[in-house]
């Protein structure tokens, strides 16, 4: 066995080892509630009046999306923790409070506002009668609050995180641009979690980056910094990565290249690349969210940033091979399954 891959398989077998034993973490997680309503049924032809699909329902799925998907997958793991939102006072965000309640996530920082719309992404997923084993997303339907959250419940949640943060062993701001986050939460945030030495996971979806100063690890996709590339004018996107690692001081970009695996910078270091073998995506919903997660068991289990992205490129593939709202949501024994899945490929290749 060559000196590359005994190194490969000893990192995987290091990273399965800090799940078994990981358990008891505090996390801060601040970010968008969305909820996810599935509607799963069958397509038998078009509509009589339009050409559309004529899509019989057959089963509806509602489940906390968006920041909720870590807070859902930490609780599952053993962790605990702290869950920082807003939603309506209108029958989706009760369905929100309903769903926390059965995922066994404390409800008590879920600010309540007063005429607002709770966020909610509806899929209709069909297949057809001829071809059952294939299901397709026929239409997706969102409903956004487009006013921003008052000052009152604004405070409200800021203050709380801070408290949190103090027992935290680590801390997610998690942006959908749903209201939530904002330029002051994100400063303030990040400046206590540096001040008490909590590690900061930041995912900006592009979003708000200027108050992002000296965060930890923060998440982009290929494409994002692709984007960033073009709006700035770069000669590469590796130009990019390292001007905003210098500008905003932070500890490393962490790259989602979906089915080609996940690449890690640092400033004045060589990126370090993690390859997929996953094979085509199968969906990308809940990406992000998987990286968030990855990177917080990383941080509490006490490895480091190479052997964290080595563990986000598992979370990573488990979600491109997801199938249904149920695996889009981690948990520990499949991302073990998965570890010691890439250390016997390993092995078997070097036979």
């Amino acid at each position: 066995m060559d000196e590359e891959a005994l190194v490969a398989i000893e990192r995987l077998a290091k990273i399965s080892s800090c799940l078994r034993t990981i358990e008891g973490g505090n996390v801060v997680i601040v970010g968008d509630l969305v909820i996810d309503h599935y509607v799963y049924g069958t397509v038998s032809g078009l509509d009589t009046n339009a050409p559309v699909a004529a899509m019989t329902a057959e089963s509806v799925v509602h489940s906390l999306g968006a920041s909720g998907h870590i807070a859902r997958a930490l609780v599952r793991i053993g962790l605990q923790p702290s869950f920082h939102t807003a939603i309506g006072d209108d029958w989706t965000g009760r369905r929100a409070l309903e769903l926390a309640a059965a995922d066994e996530l404390d409800s008590k920082n879920m600010q309540i506002i007063e005429g607002r719309h709770t966020s909610q992404i509806s899929r209709y997923i069909a297949r057809r009668r001829i071809d059952l084993a294939d299901r397709q997303l026929v239409f997706r339907l969102e409903r956004n609050d487009e006013n921003p959250i008052p000052e009152t419940e604004q405070t409200a949640i800021i203050e709380a995180a801070l408290t949190a943060l103090d027992t935290a062993d680590a801390l997610v701001i998690s942006d959908y641009d749903r209201g939530v986050i904002t330029d002051e939460l994100t400063s303030k945030l990040l400046a206590a979690a540096r001040k008490r030495g909590v590690p900061s996971i930041v995912d900006p979806k592009l979003i708000r980056l200027t108050p992002l100063h000296e965060a930890g690890v923060v998440i982009f996709e290929q494409r994002g910094l692709e984007i960033m590339r073009r709006r700035r004018e770069a000669q590469s996107t590796d130009a990019v990565v390292e001007e905003l690692l210098t500008t905003h001081e932070w500890t490393a970009i962490l790259e989602l290249l979906g089915p080609k695996g996940v690449r890690l910078h640092r400033r004045n270091q060589p990126a370090f690349s993690v390859d997929s073998d996953a094979g085509p995506a199968l969906q990308w919903l809940g990406l992000h969210d998987a990286a968030a997660l990855a990177l917080v068991l990383g941080a509490i289990g006490g490895l480091d940033l190479e052997e964290s992205a080595i563990l986000t490129n598992a979370a990573c593939e488990l979600i491109l091979r997801a199938q249904g709202e149920e695996q889009v949501v981690l948990n520990l024994e499949r991302l073990i399954d998965r570890l010691d899945e890439m250390a016997w490929s390993l092995r078997i290749s070097q036979r």
